[in-house]
């Protein structure tokens, strides 16, 4: 067991790099093999339409391997950067989460960071494949999405202070269900309040494939961060080298 003084922050945030390169790695692979299949097709489709069906601009083309190869590459770079954010977090925070190892410590806070950055947002404005987008709309898209995240932070650490609060008055099976539903409460507030995704869906696009991408942009974003939680946790919990 690791006792917990001597896990420095650089020890916490140097493993949390590692699970988050473990992280990018399970996702690029996943994105290389199961959600290969929809981009191609996506692409193949939107070939065959006018740019002005599918809300694109014509753009200078780029060789398909290239855009393949630099796609993962960005999955793992994108892996390394949430292994120190998350690594810094976890370890300004640990001594005030409730769980009493690191292990768990861990897994609560991806749980909550899952939540929070990827699940919301991606339910709030879902993934499309290529082919959906006006690049006009990018700057409104992108200040959207980025303050929604920002939002989410704000009610995801506002429920973790409700919770410390509410513990040391009420019984936990009161505390969890309550503070369950105040959080869910205050996601859907955010969810309807926030502007709409201005892009329309073009008028004969497959319904199947646009909910195969999503749903695998989903279950890219569930790889990645419980590989940086478990992992990050799992090394917290090995015998710390000296730093």
């Amino acid at each position: 067991m690791v006792v917990p003084s001597q896990l420095t922050a650089r020890t916490i945030v140097g493993r949390a790099v590692v699970a988050g390169i473990a992280g990018g790695l399970c996702a690029a692979l996943l994105l290389a093999t199961v959600g290969r299949g929809s981009i191609e097709t996506a692409i193949a489709l939107e070939a065959t339409v006018p740019a002005d069906a599918v809300g694109a601009a014509t753009s200078i083309e780029i060789p398909r391997g290239v855009q393949v190869g630099g796609g993962l590459v960005a999955v793992v770079l994108f892996g390394v950067l949430d292994g120190i954010l998350f690594g810094t977090t976890l370890a300004a925070v640990r001594h005030r989460l409730g769980p009493a190892d690191d292990f768990r410590r861990s897994v609560a806070l991806a749980i909550a960071a899952f939540i929070s950055l990827a699940l919301f947002p991606a339910i709030k404005y879902p993934a499309n494949p290529p082919g959906i987008g006006d690049p006009e709309t990018i700057t409104h898209r992108t200040v959207a999405y980025l303050t929604l995240l920002a939002a989410g932070v704000t009610v995801t650490i506002a429920s973790t202070m409700l919770y410390r609060q509410l513990r040391s008055r009420l019984d936990q099976p009161t505390t969890i269900a309550l503070t369950a539903v105040l959080t869910l409460t205050a996601f859907i507030i955010l969810g309807a309040l926030w502007p709409s995704n201005p892009d329309q869906i073009p008028e004969g696009f497959p319904p199947d494939l646009l909910w195969t991408f999503r749903l695998e942009s989903i279950a890219l974003l569930t790889v990645q961060w419980a590989a940086l939680g478990l992992g990050t946790g799992w090394l917290l919990s090995r015998n710390p080298t000296a730093t």
